[in-house]
């Protein structure tokens, strides 16, 4: 999603936000700019520029949902527990190796140590 109250770089002068799936409104600061060449087609913004002359074909919010769901990208709020835990919980798994390894590592050390031979 575009916030509508993003801020923009006075210098800016070209903006392609073409085909990304995004929703909301545009930013002001690229509407109501004509310094600025501001693309935008193939979107679900919504639009209400009076002064474009030309209209940027956009789709339907469903659209951008379907096909944002389609290539994986799923909203913070469709995630459930358990899969956002996943990466905890290999990080939890990986931890307990490494500490297991050094102890392993360390006790073998100190056996070759007091039993060289």
């Amino acid at each position: 999603m575009i916030f509508e109250d993003l801020s923009c770089n006075p210098k800016l002068q070209f903006v392609d936000l073409s085909a990304n799936l995004l929703t909301g409104k545009l930013p002001s600061c690229l509407v109501s700019s004509v310094a600025r060449n501001v693309m935008y087609d193939g979107n679900c913004l919504i639009v209400n520029d009076v002064n474009e002359v030309k209209v940027k074909s956009q789709n339907p919010i469903s659209f951008c949902r379907n096909q944002a769901l389609t290539v994986g990208v799923i909203p913070r709020h469709h995630m459930s527990g358990k899969k956002s835990n996943v990466g905890l919980i290999f990080r939890i798994i990986g931890g307990m190796a490494t500490v297991v390894l050094v102890v392993v590592n360390v006790g073998s050390s100190r056996h070759r140590v007091r039993h060289p031979f």
